[in-house]
């Protein structure tokens, strides 16, 4: 796997729903040369998770530094070779749920502001069951244009309210997933997910690893999983009228 093989896939992880046209063109290549990368780079990736934000029922969240393994509540998961986990948790009382972990360190992440129509949850509840779904595909099943679910599915992603995120055994791979704590974050990593001062990284080396390392705690991650609450949680199913 060359330097661009690596840089495809880091564009896989911020966004797998890009078209290859537009990937082609971002990445400077021709749209035959990308697909013959892709090609190869296929094999490595067993499906796709859909990271839906705890936040859009009204939860609140925090991530957690921690070494249990197994947490009720919990969104996502990132599993470091040094033996520790860190996860992101929700629940309706987010201290109670901090509080059966017994975490080395947490943050509570702050509230924010949302606006989300009944549609918007529609379309969440299809991009779960299929991550890939096209918009096309969207707007059949909902019965509106796809100009309409572009502009609602631009916003959700745009706003971080879902993410769709590879599924891929990184052991295989020669790219490294990476956490960093710092208060001081060089603006340019190439970072996952954030909670301030906790961010999730991609590295195509661990050159780049130690050149990060001066500006906060690091540590290498070994596996990482996304777990689909959103499946089994009544307050979705049943406020949003989904059942």
């Amino acid at each position: 796997m060359d330097a661009l093989d690596k840089l495809i896939f880091y564009n896989i992880f911020i966004n797998p729903r890009i078209s290859k046209r537009e990937l082609a063109k971002k990445l400077n290549l021709s749209l035959s040369s990308l697909i013959y990368r892709l090609n190869k780079l296929q094999k490595f990736i067993e499906g796709y998770y859909t990271y839906v934000d705890p936040v859009i029922l009204g939860y609140k969240k925090a991530v957690v530094l921690h070494n249990q393994e197994n947490v009720s509540n919990e969104s996502v998961r990132f599993k470091c070779i040094e033996g520790y986990i860190i996860s992101e948790i929700f629940g309706e009382d987010i201290n109670r749920e901090i509080e059966k972990i017994s975490p080395a360190f947490y943050q509570i992440i702050p509230n924010r502001k949302y606006s989300l129509s009944k549609l918007d949850y529609k379309i969440i509840d299809l991009l779960v069951k299929n991550p890939l779904i096209s918009d096309k595909e969207i707007a059949i099943e909902l019965g509106k244009s796809p100009k309409t679910i572009n502009r609602h599915l631009s916003f959700l992603i745009s706003n971080n309210f879902v993410k769709i995120v590879p599924r891929i055994d990184i052991a295989k791979l020669d790219f490294l997933l990476y956490s960093i704590i710092s208060q001081t974050i060089n603006k340019q990593i190439k970072h996952i997910f954030k909670y301030p001062p906790i961010y999730i990284g991609f590295a195509e080396n661990l050159e780049e690893i130690v050149k990060l390392s001066k500006f906060g705690k690091i540590s290498i991650k070994s596996e990482y999983k996304v777990n689909n609450w959103i499946f089994n949680d009544q307050k979705f199913r049943t406020q949003f009228y989904l059942n």
